[in-house]
């Protein structure tokens, strides 16, 4: 008789460890699911002002693209995103990054060079709460090379 209340304990504990196991890993997948989308709307935000548009001329603000990041936060079903960051990586090329709360960094290429407002290479958040809007503005670098120039709106 105790023998299969053991047997039960033991059987009860393994399926529940298995379980939260399996939760943790949906987690992480619903936040890179939705983190994936996320950046597709900003690369393709992006590409299409290199693409569809032209530079200004001096002393004309230039074409704009408005996106609302929203990232995962960490409520049931999902883990948080803990830092995302955009760096331009050579001419014509950014590499977006972001960070899960289980530790886990996750990148994606853009075919166009996206950097901060002051002309740094690197544009981080870390956190969106609700959302965050940036603007992306097409206009030419120091060099006169067009670039897309991000902030938050």
């Amino acid at each position: 008789m105790p023998v299969r209340y053991v047997v039960a304990v033991v059987l009860t504990v393994a399926i529940t460890g298995m379980l939260f196991a399996g939760i943790d890993h949906v987690d992480g997948q619903n936040s890179r699911n939705e983190m994936e989308t996320e950046v597709s709307a900003l690369d393709s935000a992006a590409v299409s002002l290199m693409e569809d548009e032209e530079l200004p001329p001096p002393g004309q603000a230039g074409p704009k693209r408005f996106v609302t990041l929203t990232f995962p936060d960490g409520s049931l079903g999902y883990e948080a995103v803990t830092h995302f960051e955009i760096t331009r990586v050579n001419e014509g090329n950014s590499r977006i990054e972001y960070q899960l709360e289980s530790g886990g960094t996750h990148q994606r290429f853009v075919s166009a060079p996206i950097v901060d407002t002051d002309g740094d290479s690197q544009f981080e958040l870390d956190s969106t709460g609700d959302g965050v809007e940036v603007v992306l503005t097409l206009e030419p670098d120091s060099n006169g090379d067009p670039v897309v120039y991000i902030q938050i709106a």
